[in-house]
């Protein structure tokens, strides 16, 4: 059965889209408290809404970022609890601001249908295994986990403390034998992630003459969904950095959404599709990033 995820941000700028005439654009402001707003940017084509903007910061910030992205707009229709709680704050620097009713700024379930049904018929939709929550802002516990992963380079014995239930624990896909003899080469560096000294994940990348390849990002089964790969892929970016390289590029299963989903959120382009790459079945997706 076809899932679709719309977000709270976007379901609220569906509750005004009948107000949306030409050159309007659509703010959606949800309080964060402690003066954090979660805020979209949208426009209509009609029905069809377009996301220009999608973020979470501090109420000052995030009037500068509307400011900045509502130039050559005539109008910005504000809409979402927090339009109420900051109507000075958006009067003062929005002189076209339109405001609505109060019970618009609230969830509606007409404006989810109508936002599902419309991202269904223009093909953005998945199904229970694919769908995940997209968080703005990871939660107090997740904030305190990521300060206590430690990225380090990998080393002839963490690669011996994972090789024992490496299949079970790491990854099906990713032969031990092969990572030693990537280990072993010159133009490759592997790091791996660890919290408390408990190894929780690795990653791998090779210079090739300009370029750098991505070898893998592999989590611990049962860490998963923690922000661990997210932190091995800002290392291994941040240390292309370092080399004076250019371009960064990779090879991700067709299947692998979490993995494409990580990718297209550090700006990674998909370029390329190589067919029946993984065990002769899946097709692996090309994707590149300029640095």
């Amino acid at each position: 059965i076809p899932v679709v995820g719309i977000s709270s941000l976007e379901s609220l700028a569906y509750n005004v889209k009948d107000l949306v005439k030409d050159n309007y654009l659509v703010c959606s402001l949800i309080d964060a408290k402690n003066e954090n707003v979660y805020c979209g940017i949208y426009t209509f084509n009609n029905t069809i809404c377009n996301q220009l903007l999608f973020t979470f910061d501090n109420i000052n910030t995030i009037m500068q970022k509307v400011k900045d992205v509502s130039a050559n707009y005539d109008k910005i229709i504000f809409v979402g609890d927090a339009s109420n709680i900051y109507i000075n704050e958006i009067k003062t620097t929005f002189t076209n601001a339109i405001f609505v009713a109060n019970e618009q700024n609230m969830q509606n379930g007409c404006s989810l249908i109508t936002a599902g049904i419309n991202a269904y018929q223009k093909g953005k939709f998945g199904n229970s295994d694919t769908l995940h929550p997209v968080y703005l802002r990871k939660s107090q516990a997740e904030r305190d986990l990521e300060k206590n992963i430690k990225i380090y380079e990998m080393t002839e014995l963490d690669l011996s403390l994972i090789s024992p239930n490496f299949n079970s624990e790491f990854d099906e896909f990713w032969n031990i034998s092969i990572l030693k003899d990537d280990l072993k080469e010159d133009n490759s560096t592997y790091f791996v992630a660890k919290i408390n000294d408990e190894i929780v994940g690795f990653a791998g990348m090779k210079k090739i003459f300009e370029e750098i390849e991505i070898m893998n990002i592999v989590t611990k089964v049962n860490k998963r969904h923690l922000g661990i790969g997210t932190k091995l892929l800002h290392y291994l970016i941040d240390n292309a950095k370092q080399q004076n390289v250019k371009t960064i590029n990779l090879e991700v299963n067709e299947n692998n959404q979490y993995a494409i989903a990580l990718y297209e959120k550090f700006n990674f382009k998909r370029i390329g599709l190589r067919k029946k790459y993984y065990n002769n079945t899946d097709d692996a997706i090309l994707m590149t990033l300029e640095i």
